[in-house]
């Protein structure tokens, strides 16, 4: 009877310890499951706001350049009607424009940019 009963207590013991080693197990995976998701959700946003700032710095470079480059062609167009005309005084004042935005470093305006887009100043593009 001893021995009876030790195993009947097994099998009513057994299907509970399985419950609640099943119960345990399952909890762990669903913490480990859930711990895993907010990593993929943490790692999707954070690539979003890569992605998004990568486009705002590529608008602001773009832009950046694009002026300079319309800027220089006008200058350059302007130089080259001073050097038909024989105005010394007007190609002088174009060279003048040209090495200024020639001196401009526009990554250095790019750090500006940066710093006040970081303290949270609206910025046009």
């Amino acid at each position: 009877m001893v021995a009876s009963a030790a195993f009947t207590g097994a099998r009513i013991a057994g299907p509970a310890i399985a419950s609640l080693l099943f119960k345990y197990l399952t909890q762990d995976t669903e913490k480990t499951d859930l711990e895993v998701a907010k990593l993929h959700a943490q790692r999707d946003v954070l690539i979003a706001q890569i992605n998004a700032e990568q486009q705002v710095l590529q608008s602001y470079i773009d832009q950046r350049f694009a002026e300079r480059r319309g800027s220089l062609d006008d200058l350059f167009g302007l130089l080259h009607q001073a050097v038909d005309n024989n105005n010394n005084d007007q190609i002088h004042v174009m060279l003048a424009g040209i090495l200024n935005i020639m001196q401009q470093n526009p990554l250095e305006e790019l750090n500006v940019f940066i710093e006040r887009w970081e303290q949270g100043h609206i910025i046009e593009i």
